[in-house]
């Protein structure tokens, strides 16, 4: 092989070497770039999730603070709890937001860790579970308040069950919901850089 031979033959392997460096630097770049992208996407995802959960955990509060004010002239016991069930018909639990929950599941399992997603699903669980005892406790006193507005006789109505049946159901019912709301309040909320 001559020497042209030779210097042709080491240009155009020097030049495959070239191309696929390039294609090699590129590929790299680009893989850093989409990397980079899906960190600021994953961060976005943890910030949109922190900023619900802490308006959820606000709102509870709030709620959870209105209900549990105590009148110091009110009596211990039944009587005390009969009030705190109708102060909880009262107060109209508020519409928690679960849209950032339900719109970013699918990025959900990238942007948090496991225990991350048991604690926002426990959250967002009690939340909807003080909304369903709230209803349940609704539809008890419906139940009762036909039973107040029935056409019979005073004495039936005292020994009838659902009379009792609000108050007795209504605060155990309410002691879940304490329960609940003491969790959901007690739960850390995420950290934006995933630490």
């Amino acid at each position: 092989m001559d020497a042209s031979a030779k210097a042709t033959l080491y240009g155009a392997l020097i030049g495959v070497a070239g191309t696929m460096l390039g294609f090699l630097f590129s590929f790299l770049l680009e893989s850093l770039r989409s990397h980079r992208r899906d960190r600021v996407a994953c961060r976005g995802v943890r910030t949109l999730l922190r900023l619900e959960a802490e308006y959820g955990q606000m709102l509870l509060r709030s709620f959870w603070g209105e209900l549990a004010q105590e009148d110091p002239s009110e009596v211990e016991g039944y009587l005390q709890g009969s009030k705190r069930v109708s102060k909880f018909l009262e107060l109209q639990p508020p519409v928690w937001s679960h849209r950032v929950w339900e719109s970013q599941m699918s990025q959900v399992a990238q942007a948090l860790e496991q225990e991350e997603i048991r604690q926002l699903h426990f959250l967002h669980a009690g939340l909807e579970t003080i909304v369903s005892i709230h209803n349940r406790i609704r539809h008890l006193d419906a139940e009762q308040e036909q039973v107040r507005t029935a056409q019979i006789d005073p004495f039936e109505k005292l020994s009838h069950p659902k009379t009792y049946g609000l108050i007795t159901s209504g605060i155990s019912l309410l002691s879940e919901v304490e329960k609940i709301a003491t969790d959901v309040l007690s739960i850390p909320l995420l950290s934006i850089d995933g630490n």
